[in-house]
Formats: structure tokens, sequence, C-alpha cells
């Protein structure tokens, strides 16, 4: 049987914009088009959603979600119960963050982090409080507890404070530099924001490029820099197909840069052997070592 796109949202309890961001962000489900370009979903795509709404609901983030749904899927094993998913606590900077976000309170944002980044120091907040932090806000967004706006307000005031202690951190352009960006249409680039970071705090030459980088732009930096490597960064799963070609396009370019790759979207779903170049460890810390490792070994 199919379903229109709002008997899905009401067969499932899940609205309409949810299913549109899961399938933009994550590719699921993947419903049928009618000949006109309606969404039509099938009783899979019902078991999917549902599957998808047990986990996040048991504190499971999104992304990591839709990776266990599409090998359930793939492996036809889909379980009709939800059994309980143990979620470690995390820091109670993390919730704080979330509240601070949702009140729209700079100052208590601000006060929080800062105490976070004194706590831990750089780069470990990123792992322990930043990323939690934007996975919860974002979870919580998708089951409309949250606002756009208050993902916004908070990824704002982080980017702020990270840019902050970049321009606090001396600059080095000594040596073969690293470059940095985000395949095209991927526009969260916390995680490249924080691998700058890291790497400029080890004294690197970095080239940052930013979030939706055209390959054709990153082709002509590495022609005219010619760098030790290339990092892509992606977390939508829909991004994988973009950073597949570029990291393609980076690997058989002129001087052959050693490329590495980041983020949610590498192991998400399917295609990932399509993906050249070496993966990097979701630690920031570890991945910041495994670049300049790599990039002092070529």
């Amino acid at each position: 049987m199919n379903y229109t796109v709002r008997a899905a949202a009401r067969a499932t309890g899940v609205t309409e914009g949810r299913l549109r961001t899961w399938e933009r962000r994550y590719g699921i489900p993947k419903p049928a088009r009618s000949t006109t370009g309606r969404r039509l979903y099938d009783d899979d795509d019902l078991a999917m959603i549902r599957r998808m709404v047990a986990l996040t609901d048991a504190g499971v983030s999104a992304a990591e979600v839709a990776e266990a749904v599409f090998a359930e899927s793939a492996a036809g094993s889909i379980p009709l119960e939800t059994p309980s998913v143990p979620v470690a606590p995390d820091d109670p900077a993390v919730a704080a963050l979330v509240t601070a976000a949702r009140a729209l309170d700079e100052r208590d944002v601000v006060a929080t982090l800062d105490r976070a980044i004194a706590t831990h120091g750089w780069p470990d907040v990123f792992d322990r409080v930043i990323f939690p932090a934007l996975r919860l806000t974002g979870d919580a967004w998708e089951r409309g507890k949250l606002l756009p706006a208050h993902e916004h307000f908070l990824s704002e005031l982080l980017r702020r404070t990270v840019m902050t202690e970049v321009a606090r951190t001396p600059l080095s352009e000594t040596g073969t530099p690293v470059v940095l960006a985000c395949p095209p249409a991927e526009r969260h680039d916390q995680g490249l924001l924080g691998l700058w970071l890291a790497l400029r705090s080890a004294g690197m030459h970095v080239i940052y490029l930013g979030s939706d980088v055209p390959k054709e732009a990153l082709l002509a930096v590495i022609e005219q820099v010619r760098p030790a490597a290339v990092v892509l960064i992606a977390i939508a799963s829909t991004s994988r197909a973009e950073m597949a070609i570029a990291a393609r396009a980076v690997t058989t370019a002129r001087g052959g840069p050693r490329v590495y790759l980041g983020g949610p979207a590498v192991e998400a779903g399917d295609g990932v052997a399509e993906l050249l170049g070496v993966r990097l460890p979701p630690s920031l810390r570890e991945a910041a070592a495994t670049v300049a490792a790599g990039v002092s070994v070529g």
C-alpha cells in the first residue's frame, strides 16, 4: 500500500516537516515518487520511520540512528520491538547549553561555554561539550521541541567563540599547507572549524575554505598552493555523493595530495567504499593527530 507524506505522517506520528528533514539530511526513508513528483511511502518506509522515532526517543542521535536503520533494512531485520538503548551521561554543560539556547540567553550560553573550556580545554571541549550540544539541539529541533532559530542561535555563538580562539592562535605559514573544506551543499562546518583550531594550535600551516566549497574552486586552490593534504568534512548523509566526487577529483589532481575524510556522512548508509581517502576518527583530538602524523610522514 502507498501513502502520501500526509498519510505517512498520520500513520507514524511524525510531522511532515520532520519526514522531509530526515530524507534530506540522512536519506531515510527513500519514498518512491509518483509521475507528478509526489512522495509515495510504502509499509517498509513506515517501519523504518517508526524505528527512527523509537531510537531517537531513546536518546540516540538521528545520524547514528539512520546508519543503524539502513543496516537493519539491508539485512531485512528491522525489529518490531525496540530494545532499550543505553545512553552515556553527557557533561552537564551539554544540557545547560541547550537550555540556554531554548531561552535565547546569550549571556548564559557564553558563561556555560567559558566554564566548559576552562574545565576541558581546547580541543577536548569539542568532543565533550560542543559536538554533543549541537547533536542534542538538532535532534530536539527534528522532534519539534526546539525551533530552527534556537539551533542557529547556539551554532552562531559557538562559531563566534571558536573563531575568536582561532584569531588568538598564532598563524603559521611555514611548511606545506593543509586545506580544509566541506563538499558542495554541506553547510555544517563546526567540525571543520574545530579541526582548523586544533591543527593551527599544533603549529601547522592551514588554509581554511569553510562550508559548501565547489569542486572546481577546491581544485583551483590545490593547483595554486600544492597542499600536503586536503581534509573534507561532511555531516549530512545527503552530502556523501558530493564528498565522493570531490575526494576522487582531489585524489586524481596533479600533485596528488593526501585526502582525509571525516564526519558522519563518511560512514552513513551505502556507498562508503566509493569514498577515496583516509577515514578520520570521530574524536577531534585524534583526527588532528592523524592529519598531523600523515603530513609529517608525507
